[in-house]
């Protein structure tokens, strides 16, 4: 796994033996690293001390441009309303434990990862709706033209989507801005 540690001292044992060897551990000094290291590096978790300066709206420029799960060491109820726009995943408080560090990070990045396939899963469902209503409404055009009925209008936007090699809601489209390649 790709950490990316932001602030955290060289003394902070317990959450430097929480990483193993297998993990690539990338450092910033401050906030104004963390951008460059996000988007070279690619981390997979970010692991920040709460009280790094301009940390938050570092962090809140990530979340929408380059999404990644952090992590915060360090928590009060004053530091978590000024990070409301960061892809916080937890909050580590300490005394820590490399243990319960290794452990958050895991979960930060599997929730992280659940969270951004559902996101992909939910934007191909409203894109494939959309593309049914379209098709939908193509369909009852091609009805009242030619007075056929729903089954033979699907067949002909079927038919004419496979001719013209085109994807059956661009078909629809074409009929419904009735342009001459989509007249039924």
């Amino acid at each position: 796994m790709r950490i990316l540690l932001v602030g955290i001292a060289v003394t902070d044992r317990d959450v430097r033996a929480a990483l193993t060897a297998e993990d690539m551990g990338i450092e910033a000094a401050d906030a104004g690293e963390l951008w460059d290291c996000v988007a070279v590096c690619e981390p997979d978790v970010v692991l920040a001390a709460a009280d790094v300066p301009e940390l938050a709206p570092a962090l809140a420029r990530i979340a929408v441009l380059l999404p990644v799960p952090v992590v915060l060491l360090g928590f009060s109820e004053a530091v978590w309303a000024s990070f409301a726009d960061a892809n916080i995943f937890g909050c580590l408080v300490r005394p820590v434990t490399p243990p319960v560090v290794r452990g958050l990070l895991l979960a930060a990045y599997t929730q992280f990862q659940r969270m951004e396939a559902a996101r992909v899963e939910a934007a191909q469902l409203r894109e494939a709706f959309a593309a049914r209503k379209v098709i939908d409404r193509a369909k009852g055009l091609v009805m009242q033209r030619h007075g056929v009925n729903e089954a033979a209008a699907y067949a002909w936007l079927r038919d004419e989507s496979r001719r013209r090699r085109l994807p059956m809601a661009d078909m629809a489209r074409a009929v419904m801005d009735d342009e001459p390649q989509g007249r039924a």
